[in-house]
């Protein structure tokens, strides 16, 4: 687990060098949440991802809010984003690195994600032209990519992404053979539901994945 555990650090000194400001939010979430921001889990096996469509119950919640484990780190990113608009961060660029959990055949299993968030423009009296969140969010994860020598990656059009995220602006990320995560924008509905009036970009990627042939 070390060599887990140091990949795990490196790839969050990297994110914070590309400007992203570094959340840790506890394994648990509320069931009924997790499943409204993430929709069918079914979705995410197109982008390489397995999230479990039953979460795991625990057995003796702090309160409702956090009653199961959390098959996504999105959701917990979500609730920082939402927290942070509502103390007036108009714009914010978020990551979280860590752990979801699901039933495996040998019984409960974790995975170790890196997920992403940036929502509103940065007030910058340089920054004339504005750059969309997706491709913000997509030119940093790049960098951290660029900074792990990882140099086959292809960004391919998500034909028929998760609900949470718009159906014309998602991405799989596929590098070496296989599709590790995604990027997309999120869905005008969820916006709606939960006011909030700037775009917001989403993405979430297997870092074990990322870990294979590390370092190079």
């Amino acid at each position: 687990h070390d060599k887990v555990a140091v990949f795990e650090a490196k790839v969050a000194g990297l994110a914070r060098e590309a400007g992203l400001s570094q959340c840790v939010n506890y394994g648990f979430l509320g069931r009924k949440y997790q499943s409204e921001v993430l929709g069918a889990v079914d979705a995410y096996k197109g982008a390489g991802l397995d999230l479990d469509a039953q979460p795991i119950v625990v057995k003796n919640p702090l309160s409702e809010d956090l009653d199961t484990m959390r098959v996504s780190l999105i959701p917990g990113l979500l609730k920082n984003l939402v927290h942070n608009l509502r103390h007036g961060n108009s714009s914010g660029r978020l990551f979280e690195s860590g752990y979801v959990f699901r039933r495996g055949p040998e019984g409960y299993e974790q995975d170790l994600r890196l997920a992403l968030v940036a929502w509103g423009q940065p007030l910058d009296l340089w920054n004339k032209g504005e750059v969309a969140v997706f491709f913000d969010l997509k030119s940093r994860l790049q960098k951290i990519l660029d900074r792990l020598l990882i140099s086959q990656v292809q960004w391919n059009p998500w034909t028929s992404p998760a609900t949470l995220l718009h159906p014309a602006q998602a991405a799989t990320i596929f590098i070496e053979g296989r599709n590790v995560g995604f990027l997309g924008t999120v869905h005008p509905q969820w916006q709606l539901n939960e006011k909030v009036r700037v775009p917001v970009a989403v993405g979430e990627i297997d870092l074990k994945a990322l870990m294979r042939g590390q370092p190079r």
